[in-house]
């Protein structure tokens, strides 16, 4: 399975990149997957509804996030749509919109994507698993 993880895509300037880049790579290696991290979408902290939705456009199959999520406020019920590919942090508080965890799946696998927001300290580590995914392969 191959996987593209696009990190920290910043403001338009990123956004560009990711909508000249994203295709072009997708195509020339042949990718199962695209995930990218949104978080600083939108003017440079945060995501809106239409950054998310622009990233998506470009191919990128799931959007991950970090501390800079609901910088934008107007992200809360996009982050709360049955259909949203945009992930917030896993370890965000019960009742926090949106989800921390999504499963995409590929032709050749499935993979199960799990979003915890790092803690700096690293007493906390065990709180706080710094894991970012789990594979999983169909093929066995």
């Amino acid at each position: 399975m191959k996987i593209l993880f696009v990190g920290d895509i910043v403001g338009k300037p990123g956004r560009n990149a990711v909508r000249q880049l994203v295709p072009r790579l997708r195509g020339q290696h042949a990718l199962d997957l695209c995930i990218g991290n949104s978080e600083n979408s939108a003017g440079g902290a945060g995501i809106t509804p239409e950054s998310a939705d622009e990233l998506l456009d470009t191919g990128i199959d799931l959007l991950t996030s970090g501390n800079h999520t609901f910088a934008k406020r107007e992200i809360g019920p996009y982050l709360d749509r049955p259909d949203s590919r945009q992930l917030r942090p896993a370890n965000y508080p019960e009742g926090a919109p949106g989800r921390g965890h999504a499963v995409v799946w590929a032709s050749v696998a499935s993979l199960l994507w799990t979003e915890p927001k790092q803690r700096a300290a690293l007493a906390l580590c065990a709180l706080c698993p710094q894991s970012p995914s789990l594979f999983h392969s169909d093929a066995g």
